[in-house]
Parts: structure tokens; C-alpha cells; sequence
């Protein structure tokens, strides 16, 4: 816990001597963000332990978000459902996590709440060439991204992914989401077992191959449902 700036100097002393190691990294106290977020890199496990555990919003906050990650891979953020990891205090210029050029990372039982630009917001660039097929895509899976079991709250977006590499999303509760509750652009990707309530509009997929979106709930939405957007490259897309 603690100011942002000595978790930061924290964090990037561990950058500094991990070399190729992995390094855990445990919250256990509030992190105040106010000027600049809060950075992870690669090789790094954030764990958010016990109740108190919260990275969370200054009432004068200026920074574009709470947790940002840029260029990195082979990371992880994980926490429990006992306290509020993320708190924009209904931030209306906020972002939770911010996530850019980043694979082969995975998310999970994160709690996200007041971020009024956007809980989670994933943006990694395309880095196939234009003529790529399922060989460029069988390779990617190497860097395939995964957020599971979150729980996103009164945020801009829930959860929007805009990704050059497969994702997997499953098991969320989204609820209370100004605009959409899920937005994912990617080649493929799995999208299972979410229950969404409350929300504007509930889930927006655009998928250039064959993908799995099954068992997903909607309740009390201004616009109930999922729209869904296909390449002609999706031969076999399984929707159930």
C-alpha cells in the first residue's frame, strides 16, 4: 500500500534486477493514484491479497487510468472477490487498466468499479501482414490473452478488447456498464458462461476466424442480446 510513486519505485527496482525471472508481486494496502498511473511489465504477477487490497482514484485524479501495461508480455493480475482492486470513484475521464501491445497475459477474479471511460481496455496492434492465414494464426496462439471471472461495475465499457492476437473471455459479472458491458475485436477467440445485467447494450464481436460464444446470460439491459459481426473467413462458428 501506500503513494503511487513509492509503489512505483518499488516495482520498477524489481524491473531493474529480475533479469528473465518471474516476480510476484503482492497489494495488501491501498495504492492512491493521482498525476500518473500505476506501471507493471513483463514477467510480473500482480496479486491483490486480503480486503483491503485496492489501487484507487485520488478525487483529483489526472492520470488516463489506475494500472496501465504497454509493451510487455507473459504477465499476470489475479485477486479474490473480497474487496474493490480497482476503484475510479466514477471518474468520468478514468480507465481501470489500461493495456497496450501486451500478449500473452492473463487476467483473473479482478473486481473494477467507477471507471467511467472503460473498466478493462485492451488494445494491441495488428501485426500480421495483410496476406496472413491460419498459418500467422496458429503461431499467435503463442501469445494468446485470456481475462476471466472479473467483475466489472458502473464502468464506461466493461470490458473492450481491440486485439491482434486470440482472446478468451469467460465467466464474467458485468453490471451497470454505460455503453457496452463486452466489445471485442480479434481474430478468434472464446467467449463463455458471462452473465451481463443492467447494462445499455450488452456484447459487440467482431471475429475475423472461427470462434466459440456459448451459455452467455443478459438481464434488465436497455438492448437484451449479442451482436455479432463475421468474416467471410469464419467456416465453422459455433454459437449456442
Amino acid at each position: 500500500g501506500g503513494d503511487r510513486r513509492s509503489a512505483q519505485a518499488k516495482i520498477d527496482d524489481v524491473k531493474l534486477r529480475q533479469g528473465f525471472d518471474i516476480s510476484l508481486i503482492k497489494v495488501r494496502g491501498v495504492i492512491e493514484i493521482r498525476e500518473e498511473p500505476w506501471i507493471i511489465y513483463s514477467r510480473m504477477l500482480l496479486l491483490f491479497e486480503g480486503k483491503n487490497a485496492c489501487v484507487k482514484a485520488h478525487p483529483q485524479i489526472t492520470a488516463p487510468c489506475l494500472l496501465e501495461i504497454k509493451d510487455s508480455e507473459s504477465l499476470a493480475i489475479t485477486g479474490s472477490p473480497v474487496s474493490c482492486h480497482f476503484d475510479g470513484g466514477e471518474n468520468k475521464d478514468l480507465m481501470g487498466i489500461y493495456i497496450v501491445n501486451s500478449t500473452a497475459m492473463h487476467i483473473d477474479q479482478v473486481r473494477v468499479e467507477g471507471c467511467a471511460k472503460g473498466g478493462i481496455v485492451v488494445e494491441i496492434a495488428d501485426r500480421l501482414s495483410s496476406e496472413s492465414g491460419n498459418v500467422d494464426l496458429i503461431d499467435d496462439f503463442d501469445r494468446a490473452c485470456s481475462v476471466t471471472r472479473c467483475y466489472l461495475s458502473s464502468n464506461g465499457v466493461g470490458l473492450s478488447i481491440n486485439s491482434a492476437v486470440p482472446f478468451v473471455v469467460t465467466d464474467h459479472t458485468i453490471l451497470n456498464i454505460l455503453t457496452l458491458g463486452i466489445t471485442i475485436q480479434c481474430p478468434t477467440g472464446l467467449l463463455v458462461g458471462n452473465q451481463l445485467a443492467e447494462n445499455t447494450f450488452n456484447i459487440f464481436i467482431t471475429f475475423n476466424h472461427n470462434s466459440l460464444v456459448m451459455h452467455n446470460l443478459f438481464f434488465s439491459s436497455v438492448i437484451d442480446g449479442c451482436i455479432v459481426i463475421l468474416s467471410p473467413r469464419c467456416t465453422f462458428p459455433l454459437f449456442l
